[in-house]
């Protein structure tokens, strides 16, 4: 809650994701280290995008330890297992977008297409690694309405971008 405060006193300052300083990366860090679901997320992504700080999530390698589960190998139904390898946010969103995302079985790409209302594409591109995320300025886009699509292999997630 304390974080969405932040965002918004920001916002009424006249700031955005590109005016922010030392002192807002150093709150952002406290967030990123002690907060936990979208608010650590958005943090991490905010000090990605601003400040080139990478982090990551990784699980600690074991020496000798072979890791049996993979993301899907779960009781989740079958639209949950749908929804977990590709999401957007925040959405609505005003500065950039966080695809975060995880190739599903027996895929070597993930494509993704993003485009106006009029059905025009305003962006094309592919994603390669096993799981990760790719940050988007949107910036440059026009206010408004657009629609993203994924496509992996028989897989596909759509949906709808509310740019503010």
């Amino acid at each position: 809650m304390i974080y969405h405060i932040s965002q918004i006193a920001w916002l009424q300052a006249g700031k955005t994701i590109t005016d922010l300083d030392s002192n807002d990366s150093l709150y952002l860090e406290t967030i990123a280290d002690t907060a936990t679901g979208e608010a650590k997320l958005t943090a991490e992504n905010m000090l990605a995008f601003a400040f080139n700080k990478e982090y990551c999530n990784c699980i600690e390698e074991i020496e000798g330890t072979v890791f049996a589960h993979h993301p899907f190998d779960n009781d989740d139904t079958e639209s949950e297992k749908q929804e977990q390898w590709f999401r957007i946010s925040p959405n609505p969103a005003s500065v950039w977008l966080a695809i975060n995302y995880t190739l599903p079985r027996d895929c070597q790409t993930i494509y993704v297409t993003i485009s106006n209302e009029e059905g025009k594409r305003i962006q094309t591109f592919q994603l390669f690694d096993k799981a990760g995320q790719k940050v988007i300025d949107t910036r440059s886009f026009a206010k408004g309405v657009y629609f993203y699509e994924a496509k992996a292999g028989n897989k596909t997630s759509s949906g709808k971008i509310i740019i503010q």
